[in-house]
């Protein structure tokens, strides 16, 4: 597996998507749902965090957490912060699978990550005691 150059992680990464199936906006109605940047992901603290004192809010919460995770086709963003408002006039079920379809994309794509690390960090003891076991023989 080749090692990525300066350039091509500056460029930035290749964000997934998903289909989130839309319904009540009619038959085969869809948005998707995308990874975050790290940019994104601070913006949705920072905006988590204003939003965090009124419960009264949490809609809002919700709607603001899609307005961060939907896009197109081509991975743009679908909405703004002034959407907020407008995707609160949603029904409830079509903003809760998309809040939800933001929220599972981004956590579920961190455990291969991870998974990753761990077998690297097995391969490495791995091989570092096989080393040592050939330097002896």
């Amino acid at each position: 597996m080749p090692a990525l150059t300066r350039a091509q992680t500056v460029k930035g990464g290749v964000f997934t998507k998903r289909k989130v199936p839309m319904p009540e906006f009619g038959k085969d109605k869809y948005v998707f749902a995308r990874t975050f940047s790290v940019d994104t992901m601070l913006e949705g603290q920072r905006m988590q965090d204003a939003l965090a004192d009124d419960d009264a809010k949490s809609g809002r919460a919700m709607a603001g957490f899609c307005v961060l995770g939907l896009c197109d086709a081509k991975g743009a963003r679908l909405y703004t912060l002034d959407d907020i408002d407008a995707l609160c006039q949603w029904p409830f079920s079509a903003l809760a699978r998309c809040a939800d379809a933001v929220s599972m994309i981004n956590v579920a794509l961190t455990e291969p990550a991870e998974t990753a690390r761990k077998k690297d960090s097995r391969r490495r003891k791995s091989s570092s005691r096989s080393g040592s076991r050939s330097r002896k023989g």
